[in-house]
């Protein structure tokens, strides 16, 4: 009998994913941003062909909820596009109303070309 015990608690164990038995800690608007949004938001501007070639080459970093993209634009439409494509990539990774919250925010450091 105390082999098969022990094995139904080593299954349970196996089987119980950890946040049933050991919650998190973390409030529902304190999720963490996915490593990988960074390039996600660089491929999709990147792939963008209604933005000029050489603005579709940024730097995208996010540190404390603060995303930044770095890069040279053609013009004010393009610095919007590109804010477009990164606002609605991080709107899909976090929960609903985090974003007009205030609790993640967007620093364009995109300078329009000759200006």
């Amino acid at each position: 009998m105390r082999p098969i015990i022990r094995n139904l608690a080593i299954i349970f164990c196996l089987a119980v994913p950890g946040g049933v038995l050991f919650p998190s800690t973390r409030g529902k608007n304190e999720m963490e941003l996915p490593r990988d949004l960074p390039r996600q938001i660089e491929t999709k501007v990147a792939e963008d062909d209604g933005l000029q070639p050489g603005s579709r080459k940024i730097t995208v970093t996010i540190q404390n909820r603060v995303v930044t993209l770095k890069g040279v634009v053609q013009s004010d439409l393009e610095r919007q596009m590109i804010l477009g494509h990164a606002e609605a990539l991080v709107a899909q990774n976090v929960p609903d109303g985090l974003i007009n919250s205030g609790e993640i925010t967007f620093n364009l450091q995109l300078v329009i070309a000759g200006h």
